[in-house]
């Protein structure tokens, strides 16, 4: 089976994403809702885990590998995820970066959900 079925893509539809609380802040609470929602579809989309079905997720990718201008709200909606993460990645200790790159979250050890670079 492929991974761009449509029942693929509503399994990472159904994941909830979280966005780490020291970048959550540059979020308004609508875009916060959005990245709960989508973010690990973007991600799955982004990393090619997810092949695109439809002609507006290929632009997404597009604009995720810096091929295309962002022009929709979702995507400039996770190209500015994507630099605050980053942004929290360069200023992170090596033991922060460690963990997110192992799929940990801050202290409390909970899974993040969030993008990772490492």
């Amino acid at each position: 089976m492929s991974n761009g079925t449509k029942k693929q893509h509503l399994q990472f539809l159904k994941l909830r994403f979280i966005v780490s609380s020291p970048i959550s802040a540059d979020f308004s609470p609508d875009e916060l809702t959005t990245l709960k929602s989508y973010g690990h579809w973007f991600y799955a989309l982004e990393t090619g885990q997810l092949l695109p079905i439809s002609e507006a997720q290929e632009h997404f990718v597009a604009v995720s590998n810096g091929k295309a201008s962002s022009e929709t709200e979702h995507e400039k909606l996770w190209l500015k995820y994507r630099e605050k993460w980053a942004k929290r990645m360069m200023s992170a200790t090596e033991g922060e970066r460690y963990s997110a790159a192992n799929g940990n979250y801050g202290s409390a050890g909970r899974r993040d959900q969030g993008y990772k670079i490492l």
